[in-house]
């Protein structure tokens, strides 16, 4: 007799490390949607207080979760950097696609409907890297249930196996060839070039422990775009967490998800290729996130933005 059970059929990769509280919420909204295909991936401790910690989490997830699931789980520290891009690396030697949240990245439930079905739309459009459930200004000024970024966020977030594998290294000969061949033009002012190229340039350098910068600079450097959703659908419990890495400042971004109707990709009408990253909304983000909220920076952006310096 066929199981009347209903599952959610796309693999689904929660990264997690110390954060106990967090990882506990997140992966309880994860469980609520019956997922098929779990795989937990857990980094190694680095001190005796974050060896507790691990080991708690590693015996919550068997007590837990009731389906069979995959474990990635390391046994030494990998880091922010090696440790999120081997758990990647090792479930797309399974999947070929994923939905990746993190330990303090709360969804809500439409969530995982939005990437889904943009999973499936866009499977075989590679310009489209990677589907954002997070917009970091919280809601968007489009009729459209989304729109395409040259920006990378990661704070819930799912891309194909074929995306994964063929991004660009950040290292120092890629970098200067970036610079060189003058792809910084992409940026919309020097505001922006800036504040980029000096975090590349610290992850190229190994000064700063961070995967997303290094997939930032991929898609920019190939010129391709994320989906955001145009209402957030992420929620960021670890911003002033006392075991965050890099957000240890608290600020406050919410799940809005208001008259978000999913149906809507019925009859959506998609943009032609190639996609072109939505500029409004990604200077508002630019302005309002990046750039520090200072009046000196403001009226520096305004001011560039005025002349089109670039």
């Amino acid at each position: 007799m066929k199981s009347s059970v209903k599952y959610f059929e796309t693999p689904i990769l929660l990264l997690t490390y110390n954060k106990v509280d967090t990882t506990k919420a997140v992966l309880n909204q994860i469980l609520k949607q019956n997922p098929k295909y779990l795989i937990i991936s857990s980094d190694g401790p680095k001190t005796p207080e974050s060896y507790q910690q691990v080991h708690a989490l590693r015996d919550y997830f068997d007590k837990k979760i009731k389906l069979p699931f995959t474990k990635i789980y390391s046994d030494t520290n990998r880091g922010c950097k090696e440790g999120v891009e081997h758990a990647i690396t090792e479930a797309f030697k399974i999947y070929e696609e994923l939905i990746i949240l993190e330990d303090d990245t709360l969804p809500s439930t439409k969530f995982f409907t939005f990437s889904a079905s943009l999973l499936n739309r866009y499977r075989d459009e590679e310009e489209v890297n990677l589907i954002s459930g997070y917009n970091y200004l919280s809601r968007a000024k489009i009729s459209d249930p989304f729109f395409f970024s040259k920006y990378t966020n990661i704070w819930g977030w799912a891309t194909w196996k074929n995306r994964w594998e063929s991004r660009t290294t950040l290292n120092p000969k890629n970098l200067n060839k970036f610079i060189d061949n003058n792809e910084k033009s992409i940026f919309f002012n020097k505001l922006e070039e800036q504040y980029f190229l000096k975090h590349f340039s610290d992850v190229a350098e190994g000064k700063l422990d961070s995967w997303a910068f290094g997939l930032t600079f991929s898609n920019l450097k190939n010129k391709k775009v994320s989906i955001v959703p145009k209402y957030n659908l992420v929620k960021n419990l670890g911003l002033g967490h006392k075991e965050a890495t890099h957000t240890k400042n608290r600020t406050s971004f919410r799940i809005v998800t208001p008259n978000l109707r999913f149906n809507l990709f019925q009859s959506l009408n998609l943009p032609l290729l190639p996609v072109l990253s939505n500029n409004i909304e990604d200077e508002k983000y630019f302005l309002k996130v990046i750039s520090k909220k200072t009046i000196y920076n403001k009226l520096t952006y305004k001011i560039f933005k005025i002349l089109r310096i670039t």
